[in-house]
């Protein structure tokens, strides 16, 4: 086991370090009860970490036992005791022997083992056990783990999960018969040690907790005939009393008169947690599975933060000039106020400061206690009662009487603005002096981009300072208003790709099942006829764009419901989960202005025209549509040959057989597969249809194919066509998660085939027998390509297409390509050039002629 921090931490001689260790171990032995003192000390630390020591001769025989790990019992009672929980800790390390001073024949052997192993071995067994004990502390029952060491040889083991093995004994009538031990009773000393497990509930530090700031001025009014505008004087860019955006700026220019003062405060409120201890005995009486009656007190204290409410001020600074500055107030400056300086003569002034929350604010009473009595619990089920969990708020809550409370200090000329007074929870708030005037003029002072649109009004105050009489004097003027109204034109749109959209009738701004889209959040557009307004890119003034969609919608690993507004601040890309229905939806949009405070706001359509609108909204249309892939054809080899040799994505993956599905003889079944995304409706269908192509010598031409169950058939129902169409039902499908299905389907061939030019048909055996007997050229050694499309029917109209033949060429998903088709391949007869949907070659050798007849001209 690993040394001790506490002692690795020690930079003493080893002598003395030594000699610390064993005092720390002697000082155990004293804490602990008599009886486990006389075998080895075993015992809790303040953090729960389970300590060790043992103390025993130096090796002089060749067997010995050995404590391999403890057994912890949370009733004082045997393992199989109904009710009983235990766990078992193995003895990680060899420990750290350190030689007896007192006794060169013994040492003393140090181990360790962590909290955290202990309870989370303890939460397995019971989350409640170890809450208990982590919460209230508690006694616990401890057994030894022992085995025997036989000459270097450990005969036993527990393992890190508690598993015991080899020659282990948890009992002591088990240890003390393994061997001839040379005074068996002193192993009694290592079982049935009740050892106490400290609450690991610490003791709070008080808190403050400032919950609203504001800084306020204290200042003289102002005289003057300043004017304020936007930009520069001559140069407007906006109106400023018709309308004029958060985080423009704006200029003043005029004269004043030249004497003011000022101070500024911090108005500052809060709570303090004032940390209060309740104390609770409990005296728990039970019954054990025995019979036997058992009594036990324990005193438990919980800790509760009385919150008490506080206000006070910080001294942020106080200013007496002479001719020194002009002052201009108005919210929606970015400050709160514009402040010239022009000069200045010195005035007495001083501020006090306390420095931190600590330093203004503390309990009336320190170390307050609370003492809830004695509670009597008494067990009905054979086992010790368990700590209850309750609450004693109201108890600490009566405990704390109040706050003492101060204010910073600020004195002009000798006379206090803001005192220090130490009062109940409030400290003194500031008062006014009555100051003269003063003068400014300046541009570029910059209006706060988050103040609501509104009227805002404005302030002029001129400062100045008296000498002769040392009095400040304030004098107020009047200045324009200001109109804040900051612009937002929303026009948010779908941008999806063409690439895996596979509908047949293809609209703009369709959102593919389980693909990535993104919306623009675009912000170009027109806004009023106000000044500095109309058509132009509003980004800058808008704070959050966000988006609701009729359907739940994936970012990230992250599922948002329908109809959750959602920030595009955090990201527009986004995926509609497979399990959403297919159709056409409107999605909506809104954006809110920079300024706007919360998304209970009003609105309006496209652009907020009206100054009391802080949000502009739109919509568009969106379809969402499904897929179909992973087309599949295995033959009767079991062999399965897919589209090609990529995914549904276009994605490389592993060598696979892809088609073409090659047979150099006629298989009469194969099984086809395919994948589709998206949920389908009763009576929707999946259509499947086949065409046929004769090659020979690098020719082709289209043929009808015609089977024959018997060579003898006589009968007109002995006479059928190859598949033309199948139609799948839609619900008889393999599940392969929400929304997303596999569907299987045979296609078969018969016994004897026909294949005739695509302009001949035939209706019965004997018009096949004479188009075959007048036929002049018997085709022999070629090859049969039988091609397979797909789609889906929706609402009885066509959906969606595995090649999509008339959009592949627009850019739409032709999954044949998708999926790495090969158009070129090589077969015995050379390279052939094949088309989407070919799936199937059968070759027709000369000797199977009479099985297979091919008729018709060259």
């Amino acid at each position: 086991m690993k040394e001790n921090q506490k002692f690795k931490a020690c930079k003493c001689k080893p002598s003395i370090r030594n000699l610390l260790i064993v005092c720390f171990i002697l000082f155990l032995c004293i804490a602990i009860p008599s009886q486990v003192a006389k075998a080895d000390t075993i015992t809790f630390d303040s953090s729960g970490n389970l300590v060790y020591v043992t103390h025993a001769g130096k090796d002089t025989t060749g067997v010995k036992y050995r404590t391999i790990g403890w057994i912890i019992k949370r009733y004082d009672m045997p393992l199989d005791a109904p009710g009983q929980q235990y766990v078992i800790i193995p003895k990680t390390s060899n420990g750290e022997n350190i030689p007896d001073p007192l006794n060169p024949a013994y040492v003393y052997v140090y181990f360790r083992s962590s909290s955290s192993e202990i309870t989370s071995a303890i939460s397995r067994v019971s989350t409640e056990w170890k809450n208990q004990l982590l919460n209230y502390g508690g006694m616990v029952y401890i057994d030894s783990v022992m085995t025997v060491n036989e000459y270097g040889v450990i005969r036993g083991n527990v393992d890190s999960n508690g598993k015991l093995s080899g020659e282990v004994y948890t009992t002591y009538k088990g240890i003390a018969g393994a061997r001839g031990w040379g005074y068996p009773p002193e192993l009694m000393g290592y079982y049935d040690i009740k050892v106490m497990y400290p609450s690991q509930v610490k003791k709070p530090e008080p808190k403050y907790t400032i919950t609203s700031t504001k800084q306020m001025d204290y200042k003289s009014s102002i005289f003057s005939d300043l004017h304020i505008g936007s930009y520069r004087a001559g140069e407007e860019k906006y109106n400023i009393t018709q309308g004029i955006p958060g985080g423009e700026t704006i200029y003043i220019s005029g004269s004043v008169s030249k004497y003011y003062y000022e101070t500024r405060v911090t108005w500052i409120k809060g709570y303090m947690e004032v940390p209060v201890p309740v104390t609770t005995t409990y005296i728990m009486n039970w019954k054990d599975y025995q019979g036997v009656s058992h009594s036990e007190t324990q005193k438990v204290t919980r800790w509760y933060a009385v919150r008490k409410n506080f206000e006070y001020y910080d001294a942020n600074s106080a200013n007496a000039y002479g001719i020194n500055q002009i002052e201009l107030c108005n919210a929606s400056i970015e400050t709160g106020k514009y402040e010239k300086n022009i000069g200045m003569t010195a005035v007495g002034t001083s501020i006090k400061n306390y420095g931190s929350v600590a330093s203004h604010v503390n309990s009336v009473v320190s170390n307050i206690k609370a003492d809830a009595g004695t509670v009597i619990l008494n067990s009905t089920n054979h086992l010790k009662p368990n700590i209850p969990n309750v609450n004693q708020e109201s108890i600490a809550k009566a405990a704390v009487s109040g706050l003492m409370v101060k204010s910073d200090r600020i004195t002009i000329a000798g006379k206090d603005i803001l005192s220090d007074t130490v009062s109940l929870d409030r400290g003194s708030a500031p008062v006014y002096l009555v100051p003269e005037k003063y003068i400014v003029n300046n541009y570029g002072i910059q209006l706060d981009k988050t103040v609501v649109n509104g009227d805002y009004l404005s302030k002029c105050s001129i400062k100045h300072l008296d000498t002769q009489e040392n009095k400040i004097i304030s004098t107020e003027v009047g200045i324009e208003d200001i109109r804040v109204h900051t612009p937002v034109v929303c026009n948010g749109a779908i941008i999806c790709g063409k690439m895996f959209n596979q509908d047949v009738e293809p609209v703009e701004n369709t959102i593919i099942l389980g693909k990535e889209f993104t919306v623009s959040g675009s912000t170009y557009g027109y806004h009023s006829e106000l000044r500095g307004y109309g058509y132009g890119i509003y980004e800058k003034f808008i704070g959050e764009k966000m988006v609701s969609f009729p359907f739940d919608v994936k970012r990230g690993e992250i599922i948002l419901g329908a109809g959750t507004w959602i920030d595009l601040n955090e990201g527009a890309t986004f995926t509609v989960p497979q399990y959403v229905s297919m159709g056409d939806y409107e999605i909506d949009y809104r954006y809110f202005a920079i300024n706007a405070k919360t998304h209970d706001v009003a609105g309006e359509e496209g652009a907020n025209t009206s100054i009391n609108s802080h949000m502009a909204y739109g919509k568009s249309k969106v379809r969402v549509s499904g897929r179909l892939f992973g087309f599949t054809v295995r033959d009767e080899k079991e062999n399965v040959y897919y589209v090609g040799n990529r995914d549904e994505n276009g994605r490389a993956r592993e060598a696979l057989q892809t088609l073409l599905c090659v047979d150099g003889k006629i298989q009469k079944a194969y099984e086809l597969s395919i994948i589709a995304v998206g949920e389908y409706e009763e009576g929707d269908e999946i259509a499947v249809r086949y065409s046929y192509r004769y090659l020979e010598d690098g020719r082709e031409e289209p043929v009808n194919v015609y089977i024959v169950n018997s060579r003898n058939a006589v009968d007109q129902g002995d006479l059928k066509r190859a598949p033309q169409e199948e139609i799948l039902e839609i619900n008889i499908k393999e599940e392969l998660e929400t929304g997303v299905a596999k569907y299987s389907w045979n296609y078969e061939l018969g016994d004897e085939m026909y294949i005739l030019p695509q302009d001949i048909e035939v209706s019965d055996i004997k018009q096949l027998r004479q188009e075959i007997e007048k036929s002049e050229i018997q085709l022999e050694n070629g090859s049969l390509l039988i091609s397979v499309e797909i789609e889906t029917i929706k609402n009885e109209t066509p959906f969606i297409s595995y090649i999509n033949e008339n959009n592949a060429p627009m850019g739409y998903c032709n999954m044949w390509k998708t999926e790495g088709f090969r158009y070129n391949q090589n077969i015995a007869d050379g390279v052939i050039r094949l088309l989407d949907g070919d799936a199937i070659l059968i070759g027709i050798p000369k000797e199977k002629f009479y099985d297979y007849r091919v008729v018709g001209t060259h």
